[in-house]
């Protein structure tokens, strides 16, 4: 796209090979000016020569775009266009600012998690996959927690919605292996489905007051970037690049270096 746009030669940084290929493959066919070359975003280039250009980076995940922002400007970018997306996929189990503002709020990688928790893209046959999975994940719930040793959370793996056809037995036996819980044959399901409706609307009302500071930690959290460009000696503008409905981490943070 960048380079249908812009008719200028675009190169481009995968660190799964058999992408680059593919990558490079579809670019000769179509004789567009694009080279994918492979390499690790997180590992220090060795050519800095590939920050000359614009720096685009949309919807890098935690680490990954900082360190795309941090290295366009230790080798001097002369402008960058960021769309952040997953800050709690960073190695740090508490986030550390990027600006040298200074702030007491302390947020783990579960509270960063928080600002990336709103989708509107899927339709609705998959929001009802999701909210089954999540009505029958606060049943089993309810499950373990009268049938194991101790009455607290156990996360159990993630499940493709492909278990639905199964039926909720087949998720409770699923995780219960899991667990190593040992369930009796009588096992009631249909009164735990029914505990857990009342349960999952409890928990969902809960939710509401916390989703309520979604979009302010994730602006929040892209200021931080944004400040951090503009210490660096960049002119930095902050705006959406398309509608919410088509993704909600539509942020865009463009940078361009001020020459003297």
């Amino acid at each position: 796209m960048i380079y249908s746009n812009t008719a200028r030669p675009v190169i481009g940084l995968e660190w799964d090979s058999s992408l680059c290929d593919t990558g490079n493959h579809v670019s000769e066919k179509l004789l567009a000016q694009v080279s994918i070359l492979n390499h690790d975003v997180m590992t220090p280039i060795e050519n800095p020569s590939i920050f000359d250009a614009h720096q685009v980076a949309l919807h890098a995940c935690g680490d990954l775009h900082q360190t795309v922002i941090r290295q366009s400007c230790l080798h001097g970018a002369p402008s960058l266009s960021i769309s952040p997306c997953c800050y709690q996929k960073t190695a740090h189990r508490e986030y550390e600012l990027m600006s040298g503002l200074s702030s007491e709020l302390k947020l783990s990688q579960k509270d960063l998690a928080l600002a990336v928790q709103e989708t509107v893209t899927a339709p609705g046959r998959d929001q009802i996959s999701r909210h089954t999975l999540k009505l029958w994940r606060v049943a089993f719930d309810l499950i373990q927690r009268d049938h194991n040793e101790q009455n607290t959370y156990q996360p159990c793996p993630s499940t493709p919605a492909s278990i639905i056809k199964l039926g909720f037995e087949a998720l409770v036996q699923k995780f219960a292996l899991h667990l190593q819980i040992s369930l009796p044959k009588d096992l009631d399901y249909a009164a735990y489905l029914e505990k857990a409706v009342r349960r999952l609307a409890q928990i969902e009302r809960l939710e509401l007051a916390r989703h309520s500071f979604r979009r302010l930690l994730e602006l929040w959290l892209v200021y931080d970037r944004a400040m951090y460009l503009s210490e660096q000696g960049y002119n930095v503008q902050v705006g959406t690049f398309c509608d919410r409905k088509l993704t909600p981490r539509n942020i865009l943070i463009n940078a361009e270096f001020e020459v003297a």
